[in-house]
């Protein structure tokens, strides 16, 4: 009666954990870049699902500039450190 006990608390715990641990993903949604990071220009070309970024830029006017440079149908994102 212990062993069983001990075997449900002992998974109550690991199933508590579990919820409230944070992934990957949440981790980097809340990395923080630093003042001198560099920054990406991201884009998507037309008719595509996958993001693409070009970069490194040393400002982020630089990297806003590179919007001008985009051939036609590819749609601007961001920049993004």
């Amino acid at each position: 009666m212990k062993k069983f006990c001990f075997l449900i608390i002992f998974a109550t715990f690991i199933n508590a954990n579990s919820f409230t641990s944070f992934s990957i993903a949440d981790e980097y949604l809340f990395k923080k870049a630093s003042y001198h990071a560099p920054w990406y220009a991201c884009y998507m070309e037309q008719g595509g699902t996958m993001r693409k970024c070009v970069g490194p830029f040393k400002s982020k006017f630089q990297c806003f500039n590179y919007r001008w440079k985009l051939a036609y149908g590819q749609r601007w994102l961001g920049c993004f450190q």
